[in-house]
């Protein structure tokens, strides 16, 4: 009995190793820019669950592969289509030659990921090699990227990887909406991680893109994390990409997190980059700015005055009120901006609509940075604006009303 009760005890504390044996924790995902042909890796372990700190678990199956991934993340700033998940939960099914992935919210419903899509199915050789991605939506339906991309098409020639994309009327798509490689073709180094990732012509042969770059170079140090790209063009000379640098390198804190991205051109000299500016109160000049425009907006109403009125509204204006109906169903009403340009030219034709010195109050509750929230009180209406400031121009950018019933 004794021996029969130490074979269960150690049965089962081989199947809770064996279990925990199945779980990983890494806190970043290995970073690409190139391609989904390239596999999720996890970099940066951590032997035990972190507590307090951002990290993905994996979950593997008896033949090593992932088939869960959870993300712990938080406080990123940005996140990259390729390398980021946009998703709580990944669950990863092999059958029939296919790799499946699915996308799922911190509640366990699916969820589009960050390249707005619930289900990918890649097609997999009897290699391993993956030939085709397909995209779909939560209902099974074939769906496009929010590149517009439906299919990716992946072959070898030789050392490299070829790769073509296709949108769902199989037209043929850039590598993103920013960067416009055709096909293309990658590269793997030693330690199978993404190298070079080169511009095609028709022939597959290298060649300089319309911004004379024909190919880009990664460069990761011993914890995979990743620390250069540069862009060259096709006689193996450094270019510029279209955002005006040659390369760039990449800061890491003690933590593994991004800190600083540094760009250089040709020449290697380093080129400034504005940075996220410090939180500093707002001026005494932004304040009168923004109760001035606030004031605008109904001024440029009593006045039959739309170009003040263009000038005060943003053109993505949102206004709107809440409408309570004779049988006291509430809706919401909307006005455009077309409309308001309207109103200002003609609302106040009579010169009844207001009083003639009218009684405006202007209560600014916060400004951040570029935003303001302020209340106006007038003789018509209680309003809640919201401004924003752009090329250094404060306007409205948002509105609720009602009537003034004080």
């Amino acid at each position: 009995m004794k021996l029969l009760i130490a074979g269960c005890l150690f049965a089962v504390v081989f199947s809770l190793q064996a279990k925990d044996d199945s779980i990983a924790y890494f806190g970043e995902l290995r970073y690409n820019h190139v391609s989904l042909h390239v596999p999720i890796v996890g970099i940066m372990p951590y032997k035990e669950p972190p507590k307090g700190k951002s990290h993905f678990q994996f979950r593997y199956d008896d033949k090593k592969r992932i088939v869960e991934i959870v993300n712990h993340t938080f406080g990123r700033f940005r996140q990259h289509p390729l390398t980021h998940l946009g998703a709580y939960r990944v669950s990863i099914d092999y059958e029939n030659g296919q790799e499946i992935r699915r996308y799922f919210d911190v509640k366990n419903r699916p969820m589009l990921n960050i390249r707005g899509v619930h289900k990918e199915v890649f097609s997999v050789d009897e290699f391993g090699f993956k030939t085709q991605l397909d995209f779909y939506d939560v209902e099974g339906n074939a769906k496009e990227s929010l590149w517009h991309i439906s299919r990716y098409q992946w072959k070898k020639q030789g050392n490299r990887v070829l790769e073509s994309r296709l949108n769902l009327v199989g037209e043929a798509q850039n590598l993103s909406p920013y960067f416009a490689f055709k096909n293309t073709a990658i590269e793997y180094d030693n330690n199978h991680r993404p190298y070079r990732t080169y511009n095609l012509n028709s022939e597959a042969q290298v060649t300089n893109s319309e911004f004379g770059v024909a190919y880009y170079q990664d460069e990761y140090n011993d914890l995979g994390q990743h620390i250069k790209y540069s862009y060259f063009d096709k006689n193996n000379k450094p270019a510029v990409n279209p955002f005006g640098f040659s390369y760039a390198t990449k800061r890491y804190g003690s933590m593994g997190k991004l800190k600083n991205v540094d760009r250089f051109d040709l020449n290697e000299q380093f080129m400034p980059r504005q940075a996220i500016a410090p939180v500093k109160p707002a001026s005494s000049k932004d304040r009168e700015n923004i109760r001035q425009v606030s004031l605008n907006y109904i001024i440029a109403l009593q006045s039959l005055n739309p170009e003040l009125m263009a000038n005060t509204l943003h053109k993505d204006l949102a206004k709107s009120m809440v409408r309570i109906g004779p049988d006291g169903k509430k809706t919401l009403r909307k006005i455009s901006y077309q409309r308001m340009l309207h109103n200002a030219k003609n609302w106040n034709k009579t010169g009844t609509r207001f009083p003639p010195t009218m009684n405006n109050q202007v209560t600014t509750f916060d400004v951040y940075h570029n935003m303001a929230a302020v209340k106006l009180t007038s003789d018509n209406w209680v309003e809640y604006l919201h401004l924003i400031k752009i090329d250094g121009r404060w306007q409205v950018k948002d509105l609720v009303w009602d009537h003034n019933n004080i």
